[in-house]
């Protein structure tokens, strides 16, 4: 992956974002979602969709908020863009609402604990001797339609805008939203045009 450093970057509507944070929790997911991080990628534990130039739609641990981008204005984050591969304007804009859809659903700490289940030393390798068969029954177990993760909120909105229009899924698109986590989403150069701009 190229990652393009670039002073004052102004996302558009529908653009998806990754954040490094160099904190405890953040280094937890870091840890847990290395085994999808390329050798040429950065590690990253959190995504975010871009409603507007100034704003995003996020899931947080006090649920799914619109806010504002400048919180990231700070030297203990790094904030990733990458552009879907079927993005225009128009799709943006599309992208920006179906995420605004969801703002006020609670968070899902039961999917966050099935993931550490999974993304662990001992879940990894059960993983990689069954095809993933503990990852599909355990996120299903946990998996609520009406609570989102930050990586879950950002597949189903470009899911459900892609069925929407018509557009194949691919990628990481293919699995169940909840199947997927931050690295994963950031890493699937399938789902986006190439390149990542880094915010500086």
């Amino acid at each position: 992956m190229t990652i393009t450093q670039v002073n004052g970057f102004v996302p558009q509507p529908g653009m998806m974002g990754s954040v490094n944070h160099y904190a405890f929790i953040s280094g937890g997911i870091e840890y847990f979602t290395r085994w999808w991080r390329g050798t040429s990628s950065p590690p990253v534990s959190h995504s975010l969709t871009a409603s507007s130039s100034s704003c995003c739609v996020e899931a947080n641990a006090d649920g799914v908020d619109e806010d504002n981008l400048s919180v990231y204005n700070d030297a203990a984050y790094a904030l990733y863009w990458r552009t879907p591969w079927f993005w225009t304007p128009e799709i943006g804009d599309e992208l920006a609402a179906e995420a605004r859809r969801f703002i006020g659903f609670k968070y899902d700490f039961g999917l966050i604990a099935a993931d550490a289940l999974n993304y662990d030393v001992i879940g990894h390798l059960i993983n990689g001797l069954t095809g993933d068969a503990l990852d599909r029954f355990l996120t299903r177990l946990a998996d609520s339609p009406r609570l989102m993760i930050c990586d879950k909120l950002c597949v189903v909105v470009m899911q459900n805008v892609c069925r929407k229009l018509g557009i194949p899924l691919k990628g990481s698109l293919l699995l169940p939203a909840r199947e997927c986590n931050p690295q994963m989403l950031f890493c699937d150069d399938e789902l986006y045009q190439p390149g990542a701009i880094l915010v500086a």
